[in-house]
């Protein structure tokens, strides 16, 4: 790695500012365990690095229906949050299966979401949830949903004087059924061979406000909206859950890697979905 300058801003849009003037030479430090690898690993990188840590983006919120998350929320605060827990419990259980404890207490919410890491596990939480992200420029703010944020690995819909500043999500209602599943290649501190959320709604065991997601079986974070649009409307009987969990299957895009092939994470997505289908079919019949 060459020499880079490093520089704190004295305001959000004071950062955004420095942003604008440096450019592709600039980047964004929270909590660095991703930025830092890729610095450590190519030589050629060079420019200036601006934290964005102590500016007030470190608080999770509850009001009203939402609950907001500043974007240098480490991921240990949110496994840790009794609101999150509470509130969120889908994005709980996956944050708690990220990396190792040192990588949790240093990593940060926002920082995986912008490193658009198609295994991200708060992404493909996120996703299932509805959130939308807050993004914060040196002239204004605008909020997006969450999947039109990701635009292919490692690229993101931010622009050079952007910043995600805040994470803002649904709360889970009561009528709310969901559930959270990753594959790794051992059973913890690993990165997703595959990854998968659903969430949905049931009004008298009709399914609604359905919500698929995956990690690690396309070029970015993948909410299956065709798939879960077969839901809606419908009783989760064996027969749709075949064919829902079919239609996944056959419109991810998953890759050979060294983490899997294609074929076995096409297997899998089916298998994983036909299983989290059923087990909330089966808790809903029992009333639960």
């Amino acid at each position: 790695m060459k020499e880079m300058q490093f520089l704190k801003g004295g305001s959000l849009r004071n950062i955004c500012s420095k942003l604008a003037i440096y450019r592709e030479n600039a980047k964004i430090l929270a909590g660095g365990t991703d930025l830092m690898v890729s610095l450590n690993n190519d030589p050629n990188i060079s420019g200036v690095l601006i934290s964005i840590k102590g500016y007030g983006l470190e608080y999770i919120r509850l009001e009203g229906k939402f609950l907001y998350i500043g974007a240098t929320t480490t991921l240990a605060d949110v496994s840790q949050s009794d609101k999150v827990q509470k509130m969120v419990p889908l994005l709980s259980t996956a944050v708690k299966q990220m990396g190792s404890s040192a990588i949790r207490n240093m990593g940060t919410i926002g920082g995986n979401l912008c490193n658009a890491s198609p295994a991200a596990d708060t992404a493909v939480a996120l996703l299932a949830l509805g959130a939308k992200l807050k993004i914060t420029s040196s002239q204004k703010t605008k909020v997006v949903n969450c999947e039109r944020f990701f635009l292919g690995p490692k690229k993101n819909i931010l622009k050079s004087d952007e910043l995600l500043e805040e994470i803002i999500i649904p709360i889970q209602s009561t009528q709310n059924k969901w559930r959270w599943y990753k594959i790794g290649l051992r059973k913890s501190d690993t990165i997703a061979v595959i990854s998968l959320a659903v969430s949905l709604s049931f009004q008298q065991e009709i399914c609604h406000a359905v919500r698929i997601a995956l990690g690690s079986v396309a070029p970015t974070p993948f909410l299956a909206e065709e798939s879960a649009s077969m839901l809606h409307g419908k009783t989760l009987t064996m027969e749709i859950i075949e064919r829902v969990s079919q239609k996944v299957s056959e419109d991810i895009s998953p890759i050979d890697d060294v983490r899997a092939t294609a074929w076995y994470r096409r297997t899998v997505a089916k298998k994983l979905m036909v299983k989290l289908l059923s087990q909330i079919a089966e808790n809903i019949s029992q009333g639960e």
